[in-house]
């Protein structure tokens, strides 16, 4: 099934194939760790999945998502769920994904930066 990835090491977004009978390890693997749903796209219901211990990696580089909370450390993989919490993977177009996304590199933004931030609430 068809995921997108967020690799912010080379600050591109890329189409992977997820297999449909283990998503959750093919999330676990594209994010590099255990994987925990960090925001939603509230345009088109696609979730974003990032590393849960993304923030303990060496050699952290860092995106945000227009809509998300904060920015968030190493890789993110999108897909989305059906009304019955199925995988179904996504349709969203890399081109939308892309004007969603900041990259950071290896310094993400502090709080109180907002202005640069448009879309992002720092809590």
């Amino acid at each position: 099934m068809r995921a997108l990835l967020i690799d912010a090491h080379t600050q591109e977004i890329r189409e992977i194939v997820l297999d449909a009978k283990d998503t959750l390890a093919g999330m676990q693997k594209a994010v590099d760790g255990l994987i925990c749903r960090a925001t939603i796209i509230e345009t088109t219901g696609d979730e974003v999945y990032v590393n849960d211990e993304g923030l303990f990696a060496e050699n952290q580089v860092f995106f945000s998502v227009a809509g998300g909370h904060q920015p968030f450390a190493g890789n993110g993989v999108v897909v989305r769920y059906d009304e019955n919490g199925n995988n179904i993977g996504t349709d969203l177009p890399i081109a939308e994904l892309s004007r969603l996304i900041t990259w950071h590199g290896d310094s993400p933004p502090i709080p109180g930066d907002e202005e640069d931030l448009p879309g992002i609430l720092f809590l």
